[in-house]
């Protein structure tokens, strides 16, 4: 026990030690000591408690604080957390690990067993994996960190939710706030709907109910008691609306029709996913319309391509006109993409 300790707190641990009893670990607090068949100490522990930063961590104050894009595990400097001792054990009772954003492969990506195991022939991933994000960059963190500020950990205005959204994790990509809308999609007030996008290259990714329990309870522990309490915030993914395509082009070179064709497909997929597409490459915003001449304008700037002959644009079968109006809580993405070939 270090010095500081009450002394009935050694008192009471040592009346702990003294007892006949089976048990091989003696909890006390943060410390935890380990006995041998003589019932003799032969390890103890010092539980230290994780931090998101040290800066406010005192002297004595044993804390640590993980640096997961680098894989660092970091202690105090004496000045602003505790330091180990020189040769101290180190124990994690949890550990994890992941590839950032990239650990978010696709389906059946999965395939080898790091060790075999009886009776199990393959394994796979029936699900595309999620939850993974790279490090925030300095362009995105000059956009967040004013918000962060001006919200100092509580969500009172709309565009709060959305920041402390992306606080609560990187896998987080896209958060738009819908005020008094319950989860049947009803306005009625004392409710807050926050819609989430996880970082993927799916073509409409969807946050997994992990993610969205995850956000939840962050936002909670900072939202406006009378929300939390009676459990008014709602986190889903959003309402898509599918923007069929049907195009007929010309490639300059009838030989590389099948790579124009591919990579016209490509285009037209990155152009409508929901976080690097739209106009500007920047994602689409809830209920922003397209415009044929943006999508004819992806397609002609396709290597390969001479002009485009036809382009039209279809929503549920129907073709539309020169512009698809888009519900302000939707977001669009690509659906049958129909490409003809023509040689002139």
């Amino acid at each position: 026990m270090e010095l500081g300790s009450s002394v009935a707190e050694v008192q009471e641990l040592e009346e702990l030690l003294a007892r006949e009893t089976p048990q091989d670990e003696i909890i006390k607090g943060d410390l935890r000591l380990v006995r041998d068949r003589r019932k003799r100490v032969a390890e103890a522990w010092v539980r230290w408690h994780e931090e998101k930063t040290l800066f406010f961590a005192t002297a004595n104050e044993r804390s640590y604080a993980v640096e997961r894009i680098r894989g660092r595990l970091r202690f105090g400097d004496g000045v602003h957390g505790k330091v180990p001792a020189d040769g101290a054990a180190i124990l994690a009772r949890r550990y994890q690990s992941g590839g950032g954003l990239r650990g978010n492969v696709t389906a059946k990506t999965i395939n080898q067993l790091l060790a075999p195991v009886a009776g199990v022939q393959g394994v796979f991933n029936p699900r595309s994996a999620e939850g993974g994000g790279d490090a925030e960059t300095p362009e995105a963190l000059l956009v967040r960190g004013p918000k962060t500020l001006r919200h100092r950990g509580r969500a009172l205005l709309p565009e709060d939710y959305e920041t402390l959204a992306r606080e609560a994790t990187t896998a987080v990509a896209f958060a738009r706030t819908i005020p008094t809308r319950n989860p049947d999609g009803r306005r009625v007030p004392g409710w807050v709907t926050l819609l989430i996008i996880p970082q993927s290259d799916e073509p409409r990714p969807w946050p997994s109910f992990g993610l969205r329990e995850e956000v939840r309870k962050f936002i909670e522990a900072r939202a406006p008691a009378d929300l939390a309490y009676a459990e008014h915030i709602y986190v889903t993914g959003p309402q898509y609306t599918e923007i069929d395509i049907e195009t007929t082009i010309a490639p300059k070179n009838p030989d590389d029709a099948g790579e124009v064709e591919a990579a016209v497909r490509d285009a037209l997929g990155t152009f409508f996913h929901p976080l690097r597409g739209g106009p500007d490459g920047n994602g689409w915003a809830l209920g922003r319309d397209v415009f044929v001449s943006d999508v004819a304008s992806v397609v002609e700037r396709v290597d390969g391509v001479d002009y485009v002959k036809e382009l039209s644009l279809l929503r549920e079968g129907a073709l539309q006109g020169e512009r698809i109006s888009v519900p302000d809580e939707r977001i669009v993405v690509a659906g049958q993409i129909k490409i003809k070939l023509i040689a002139e």
